[in-house]
Order: structure tokens, then C-alpha cells, then sequence
């Protein structure tokens, strides 16, 4: 399965920004793979999980629209795109080196983290610590999760004037 992230509009494979949450949801359960709870296990709301290794998590605001959605790195047959660049198949520094050179507004803040701001929406990708090489940890070598957000989920409240 193919997911293409699209900054401008914050479409993200069959999810929106500030659609109906209940909608999201029926979607991510709709989507190929997914692996409903175990009978008696409870899971937290707004979190499906994949037979690839992918995990999604969904948060709503206020109103019960989508307003998060984070992508956990799948182990096989999921491919998460923002432009020509797949997110979880490249080496993370590969990935931050073809992200600032293709579009304004990339921050590079350590190698561990790396987001981009338009006008709506943020976009975040993480991985724990940076690592010298795929072998010596691959955790540290590629992107774990990508997060897409409504702006207003990571700025916080205004600070006082």
C-alpha cells in the first residue's frame, strides 16, 4: 500500500485534516490489513494497527475532527510518500537532505527530529537517536513516525502580550 502525504490541504492517503473523527476512524478500519483488538483486549481509541507492522494513531479536537494522525513505521508493504521521497524506505539523513533541498520550510532540529510549517498544518518526522548505519541500529537510521497535524494541535495556546 502506497500513502502519499500532501502538505497543502493536509490529504494524507484516504484521511483528511478536520474531517468527522467517527469517519476517520471507519476509514482506518477500512483500510487493508487491519487487525481488529483481540476479543477482551481493549485499545485506546483512535488506534489501528496493520498486519505490516504499521500503526496509525487518530486524534480528535473538540469538535470530534481529525486534527493528528501519526504513522508508525510499518516492517514490510506500506510506503509512506511526500513528494517522490518514501519516508520510511530512505535513510533518515537521506530523507532530511532531499526534504530541504525540494521544499522551503524544513527545519532540520538535530537529525532526530524534522518538521515542516505551512499555514494549517505541521508536519513532524522522528526517529530516537541517530545511528552511524542501517547495522548498527536501524531504528536510529530511518525515520520511525511521521506525524501531520492542524497548526493550531502544536502551537499551543497564545502566550500573554
Amino acid at each position: 500500500m502506497d500513502i502519499r502525504i500532501g502538505v497543502a490541504g493536509a490529504e494524507l492517503g484516504p484521511f483528511r485534516i478536520g474531517m468527522a473523527f467517527e469517519e476517520a476512524l471507519a476509514t482506518a478500519r477500512s483500510l487493508e490489513g487491519y487487525q481488529p483488538p483481540r476479543p477482551g483486549v481493549r485499545r485506546q481509541p483512535g488506534v489501528a494497527h496493520y498486519a505490516s507492522g504499521l500503526s496509525v494513531l487518530l486524534g480528535a479536537d473538540r469538535r470530534g475532527r481529525l486534527q493528528v494522525i501519526e504513522f508508525y513505521r510499518p516492517e514490510v508493504e506500506v510506503r509512506l510518500w511526500y513528494r517522490d521521497i518514501s519516508l520510511f524506505e530512505l535513510s533518515a539523513d537521506e530523507v532530511i537532505a532531499r526534504l530541504v533541498e525540494q521544499a522551503e520550510g524544513w527545519e532540520n532540529e538535530d537529525g532526530e527530529r524534522v518538521s515542516f510549517r505551512t499555514e494549517d498544518e505541521v508536519v513532524a518526522l522522528w526517529r530516537p537517536f541517530r545511528s552511524s548505519s542501517a547495522e548498527d541500529d536501524p531504528q536510529g537510521w530511518y525515520f520511525q513516525s511521521v506525524l501531520v497535524a492542524a497548526r493550531d494541535h502544536c502551537d499551543g495556546p497564545p502566550s500573554p502580550r
